[in-house]
Formats: C-alpha cells, structure tokens, sequence
C-alpha cells in the first residue's frame, strides 16, 4: 500500500507537471463538443470563421488559419462582460484595448479576437480555450466568474476526510467521478439557457444553498482556472487572469434564506424586528431603522436583504466602512447569486502567485474609482457590466499589467490611461440600453428600481416630451 501511495503521488506530480490540452474534467462530462471555429477559403486565403454552435458569441469573428508576420495575436475569453454587453462590441475593452495598442505600436499589427460568451460559465468558456489555444496566440486574456451558479446542475459528491489526504484514494476515487454514469452533462451544441425562468420565480439556487454544491462550485471553478493556465504555459503562451468587478452598492440580492437552525417561532419573531426596520428604511428614516437591523442580524446575519439593507442604512448614516462590510455580506450571502463572489478574486488572486502569471486587478481599479470604494451603478450599468467608460479604465489597466510583465516592450515615458479615447457624456443614454435595463430589473427582481429607469427613458435626447415619443 505503501508503494501504491508513492506511486500515485508521483502520478500526480508528473501529471500536474506535464499535463494539458484537453483531458476529462473530474467535475462534468461534455458531449456534442463542437468548434466555435471552421477553415474556410475566402478569395484564395484560409480563415478561420466562426460556426452556428456558439450563438452567444460575436457572429462574423474570422481570422486567418496562418498568422501574418508581425502580428499580435490576442484570444479575449469570458462572459457577457468580457464581451462588451449590452454595448456595440467597438465599446468593449477589448476594442478599446485594439486601438490603444494599435496606436502605441503603429509597426505592428493587432488582432484582438473577442471569444467572450453571454451566459457561459468557466466550464463552458474552457471548451473555447481548448480550441483557441491551437490558433497560434500571443496572448490570452481570461475574464470570467459571473455565471457559475446559472446552469441547473448537481455535482457528485466530493471525497472527504481522511481519505481525500491519500493521492492513492483520490486518484481511484477521480477514476470513479470520471467513468460515472450519474457525472453531469454539458451540451456543448445544443446549449440554451433555461435558468431565467427560477430567476423571474425567484427561487434560490442549489448550488449556493447546499454547502458541499457550493464547495464543488468552487472546486470546480478553480480547476477550469488551473487548468487553463497549465494548457497556456505548457504551450508558452502568456495568459492573463483580470478579477470580476460586481455590482455591491446598488444591486439587491436576488433571493434570501434563514439559518437552518432558526425554527418557525424563530423566523416569526425575525420577521417582525425586520419588518419594523424596513418600514423606517423606506421612509429614509435611516437612523430608526438601523437597531431593528441590527437586532435581525443578531438572530439571522445570514439573509441577504437584511444585510443589504444594514448596509445601506449605513451608508446613507456616511458610514463608509460599515456600509461595505454588510454589503460584501449581502453579496456572499446571495441565494441565487448572478455575480461573482469575493471568494472567486480571492481564487484568481492565489493562482495569480502559484503560478507566476500576470493579473490585472481590475475589481481594485474600479473600486478606486467609486463612491465610497463601494463599486455600483456609477461604474456598472447593472448587476456586472461595465460602462463604456469603465471599459476604457479595463483595457488601461490590462494594458499596464502587460508592461508591467512584459510581454509587450513599454512606451518609455507613457502612462496607459494618457491614451484616451473618446467617450461621449451620454454615450449610455440609448433606447437599446434602457430596453435592456428593463429586461434584466423585471428578470432579477430589481423592481425599486423602474420609477428612475421611467425617468431615464423620458430624459433621453431623442425623446419627444410633446408627443411621448423617440425620434
């Protein structure tokens, strides 16, 4: 038995060492794997062009099968906010970072092709790497997070102690979770969201509300990260990891749960200290309605709104540090979280030092950024998308991290955010992004929030106030 361990200790060394590409996950099993991308000849050259399978990417993306000399190639992989959504793509970072380069480097030659994909999780955006990492890239920027908890899917469960110390039990056990008819099933072609509907319902996620779901989750995000990043070294491609700016300061909880230890007299007695709390709240009457918060949390500081609210309450009371304490509560403690939580930075973080490769800390940058430190809707048009401007504060720091890691040479005495680009005052104040708002508030349950949307839509320029109508 003694050897056996060794033995497989080794395995795993020599695997984590050597290993890439693409190998079965130990979390999910994929079937109807299909490429984004198809060779096909146009006027004598080969591209590569993308197919019908992946509709929640970019439609028209081509480039060519045989890089051109002189030519940097960067792969921008991620979800909705990676890709620029609900702006036109020549207002997403990666567009924004195109031009910078472009004018920093007018001798070379810059292909930014955006393979961001609204709703994918990073197990889904890993099946777009694993294709991706064959068509000769330079560099690959890596934003995601927002949709692991999206999917209807159960994870197995996972090995616990003791026996998850021994490589020998983990290595069988791995084999098993492999080989396992019950193992969860990813369809790569036929992928079609159906999670709105619980969301529109307000019903909590099973990921979230079960602990070791959760873990798994988290284990699972971690290992399509590593994985990714060993397929990239190992090919010596430079990868980039950007962490996940997330709406906290104006963006309330989908769906909320009570401790399992509190029984119904318990909740009874909750509700009514909440209920006197948010009845002064919503006369703005912030300092009443704080000791009832208060007094809810010391019974229950595991409901989402009642943190959302105790963060608010001190955050209209111009208490900075308490506001954000409860709010990244709040934010944790989201049943039904459409957001990255603090615990994915922490993970991109960690891997960013183990594994030597570049991080753009854009969750900081924004948050130097905001009101408070506390990032929200001044920076994020909804619960995780970026402004045009904050597009432009991303690819600047993308770009800075770059020099600073150098995989490209700095511009001697050039700042990154110096290259401005310009950015209209109402860039954001269209039709298209209010019909979107209006989508995602009735959708996630943001209804406090459609009186001002009402407002926005009849201050847009080419609204007609004498005859209610757009232009």
């Amino acid at each position: 038995m003694g050897v056996l361990e060794l033995g497989a200790r080794v395995t795993e060394a020599v695997v984590q060492r050597l290993g890439s590409g693409r190998k079965a996950s130990p979390f999910v099993s994929y079937q109807n794997m299909r490429d984004v991308f198809t060779v096909s000849n146009l006027g004598g050259i080969d591209y590569y062009v993308r197919t019908d399978y992946h509709p929640y990417i970019l439609s028209g993306l081509r480039f060519r099968a045989v890089k051109p000399p002189n030519t940097f190639r960067v792969f921008c992989l991620g979800g909705s906010a990676a890709l620029g959504w609900p702006h036109p793509p020549a207002q997403s970072y990666p567009a924004f970072l195109a031009k910078k380069l472009q004018l920093l480097y007018p001798d070379k030659e810059f292909e930014m092709i955006n393979v961001a994909a609204s709703t994918y999780a990073s197990y889904r955006v890993k099946t777009i790497f694993d294709e991706i990492i064959h068509y000769q890239p330079d560099l690959i920027l890596l934003y995601t997070g927002n949709n692991e908890f999206l999917e209807r899917i159960l994870y197995q469960p996972a090995l616990e102690a003791p026996w998850n110390y021994s490589a020998l039990a983990r290595t069988v056990y791995q084999s098993y979770r492999h080989f396992s008819p019950n193992k969860q099933i990813i369809d790569v072609e036929n992928y079609r969201p159906t999670f709105l509907i619980d969301v529109a319902l307000g019903n909590t996620s099973a990921l979230k509300v079960s602990e070791e779901q959760y873990q798994q989750v988290v284990d699972h995000y971690c290992y399509n990260l590593t994985e990714m990043i060993s397929s990239a070294q190992h090919n010596s491609v430079p990868i980039m990891l950007l962490t996940i700016p997330v709406n906290v300061r104006d963006w309330s909880p989908h769906a909320s749960v009570h401790r399992a230890e509190l029984d119904s007299a318990g909740q009874q007695q909750w509700q009514r200290r909440f209920a006197q709390g948010f009845r002064a709240f919503s006369n703005q009457q912030y300092e009443e309605a704080l000791p009832h918060f208060l007094s809810a949390l010391e019974m229950d500081d595991t409901h989402a709104e009642l943190q959302y609210l105790t963060g608010k309450s001190h955050e209209h009371l111009s208490k900075p540090a308490l506001s954000r304490t409860h709010l990244l509560r709040s934010l944790e403690a989201d049943a039904y979280p459409f957001r990255a939580l603090p615990q994915f930075n922490r993970i991109l973080h960690e891997l960013s030092e183990e594994s030597q490769v570049p991080l753009a800390d854009i969750e900081q940058v924004l948050a130097n950024e905001a009101a408070m430190g506390v990032i929200g809707e001044d920076l994020l048009v909804d619960h995780v998308h970026p402004t045009v401007a904050s597009n432009q504060l991303i690819a600047d720091e993308v770009l800075t991290t770059l020099w600073q890691e150098e995989v490209l040479p700095a511009k001697e005495g050039v700042d990154p955010s110096s290259v401005r680009l310009p950015v209209p005052s109402q860039v954001e104040a269209t039709l298209p992004l209010m019909q979107h708002l209006f989508l995602i508030y009735w959708v996630l349950l943001q209804f406090d929030k459609m009186d001002d949307l009402y407002q926005r839509c009849t201050d847009l320029p080419d609204y007609d106030k004498n005859t209610s109508q757009y232009r």
